[in-house]
């Protein structure tokens, strides 16, 4: 694992998010809010949880304190956090090298794995891969699909 193929994820990563919300943002706010399947989130919740999420790794990464919660009420509060949360971790995947991939960070479970800093930002990527997955079929259930979401659409429409 190197950085810049880090980053390049995350670029991916940023790129199908912006996809999710843009379809997320023209639901009702009763679609959002619905759950049409047992054991699924809701739409809402499901951004809100993933954006969460990411608001904790960042700050673990930066070595901070986990960042107070924050209630979001619509798509576009969460959207909103998550561009913030977005610019954080870019602006601290630009100062990293490959040296600091293997930074030891801990867990965040006790009795976990140790962590480093690529492994957590992999299971960030990961995590949110889920949980798109099921936004996205939430957000076809509604008559919005957000479209391929793989990395080769991404790399295609980079690329043209």
């Amino acid at each position: 694992m190197d950085v810049d193929h880090l980053r390049e994820l995350y670029d991916h990563h940023a790129w199908a998010n912006g996809k999710i919300l843009t379809q997320a943002a023209l639901v009702s706010t009763a679609q959002a809010a619905a759950k049409p399947w047992e054991g699924v989130a809701s739409l809402h919740d499901t951004l809100a949880h993933v954006v969460g999420a990411e608001r904790f790794w960042a700050a673990r990464w930066r070595g901070e304190e986990r960042p107070p919660h924050v209630e979001l009420k619509t798509i576009a509060e969460t959207e909103a956090l998550w561009e913030k949360t977005a610019a954080t971790t870019r602006e601290f995947l630009a100062g990293l090298d490959d040296a600091a991939l293997a930074r030891e960070i801990g867990s965040p479970i006790r009795g976990g794995a140790t962590l480093t800093i690529g492994s957590a930002l992999t299971q960030v990527l990961l995590h949110s891969v889920q949980h798109r997955s099921e936004a996205a079929a939430l957000l076809t259930e509604f008559g919005h699909s957000p479209g391929g979401l793989d990395y080769l659409n991404f790399l295609t429409e980079r690329d043209a």
